[in-house]
């Protein structure tokens, strides 16, 4: 049997390959375990819209080294790892790079094979284009509501 495509396994694929193509194009900072300040995005990014290709935000979004040699890029809320399943079974993934800036958040909008689907804000740094489909983003922080 084959792997079944769920919703949330499209996204992730849609997410790994958005980042193939952006490498280092966010300058690349180091997560190095340290913590940004806290960061908010607009509730809309929060995952909870059921479309298939719906922006999606997290903390981060990762370049990280596999075992093989290969690569892994993903949003994340973790700095140390891609939240999702490795792209290659049995690879395991490590020193990761947050490609976003500390007052950035990472944003994900459509999926593999979507098509055009929600584009990132215009306040965004775009990600070098995937051609599955989806648009990766590191965009600015919300300000701190008291």
């Amino acid at each position: 049997m084959g792997v079944q495509l769920t919703p949330r396994r499209v996204w992730a694929v849609g997410a790994v390959l958005v980042a193939v193509a952006a490498t280092g194009a966010c300058g690349g900072q180091s997560s190095g375990g340290t913590s940004p300040p806290a960061c908010t995005w607009p509730a809309a990014f929060d995952g909870t819209d059921a479309t298939t290709g719906a922006c999606r935000a997290a903390r981060y979004y990762l370049s990280c080294l596999g075992a093989d040699g290969s690569g892994e890029h993903c949003p994340s809320d973790d700095p140390t790892r891609c939240s999702e399943s490795a792209p290659t079974p049995g690879v395991t993934y490590s020193d990761c790079e947050n490609q976003c800036g500390p007052d950035e958040y990472a944003l994900v909008c459509g999926a593999v094979g979507s098509g055009s689907g929600p584009q990132p804000p215009d306040t965004c740094r775009t990600l070098a284009p995937n051609p599955g489909g989806s648009v990766a983003a590191c965009c600015p922080c919300e300000p701190a509501t008291e």
